[in-house]
């Protein structure tokens, strides 16, 4: 889990690169976060980056819109309960 102020303004775009750990400094003993852009941006245009391999569910649930991209791993799971008193349990 990570804060980094200006990089949670970024939108997602399928197309670019994730937000990813880095060593920073002379001697590489900083740690932060590093975007790297996937395509030259030109001034005051808006810089994207992609969210992370997740399926549509949890782009739903954690972001609250589901990408395109993620529509190709939709993947519904559904729970069902049996009353143990049911005289049909065994066959259910």
């Amino acid at each position: 889990l990570r804060l980094v102020p200006l990089m949670d303004f970024l939108n997602h775009d399928d197309e670019a690169n994730e937000v990813s750990d880095g060593s920073m400094g002379t001697f590489g003993n900083i740690r932060g976060s590093q975007l790297i852009a996937h395509k030259a941006y030109k001034a005051g245009e808006e810089v994207f980056c992609s969210y992370g391999p997740k399926s549509a569910a949890d782009y739903l649930l954690e972001h609250g819109f589901c990408p395109a991209q993620a529509w190709k791993t939709a993947v519904s799971e559904i729970t069902l309960e049996i009353d143990p008193e049911d005289r049909f349990y065994d066959d259910k």
